[in-house]
C-alpha cells in the first residue's frame, strides 16, 4: 500500500510541476485502501476486476491514434526507442 501511495504522489508532483491537478483517480479494487490517504479534492472510482472502463479506455485509444498519425508522416522504416519514448510522452 504505501508503494502505491508513493508512486501516485509521484504522478502527482510531476502533473503539478506542469501546471496540472489531479481531481480523479479510476483505479480497481486494490486502490480502495487508499482512500483514507488521499487527498479530499481527489475523487476515487473503483472499477471491479475486469470491469470496463470507458473513460481510461478512450484516453488510450486517442494516445494510439494520435501516436500512429504522427507515425504514418515520418520518412523512417523503424522508429528508435528513444523517439517511441519521447512522442508517446509529448501526446
Amino acid at each position: 500500500m504505501k508503494i502505491m501511495l508513493e508512486g501516485i504522489n509521484k504522478v502527482k508532483a510531476t502533473y503539478e510541476k506542469s501546471g496540472f491537478s489531479i481531481q480523479s483517480l479510476h483505479a480497481d479494487t486494490e486502490f480502495e485502501l487508499l482512500r483514507p490517504s488521499l487527498e479530499p479534492e481527489i475523487e476515487l472510482t473503483i472499477y471491479a476486476n475486469k470491469e470496463h472502463v470507458g473513460p481510461i479506455e478512450r484516453e488510450v485509444r486517442t494516445v494510439k491514434e494520435r501516436n500512429r498519425s504522427t507515425v504514418h508522416g515520418f520518412p523512417y522504416a523503424c522508429m528508435p526507442k528513444v523517439m517511441t519514448v519521447a512522442m508517446v510522452e509529448r501526446t
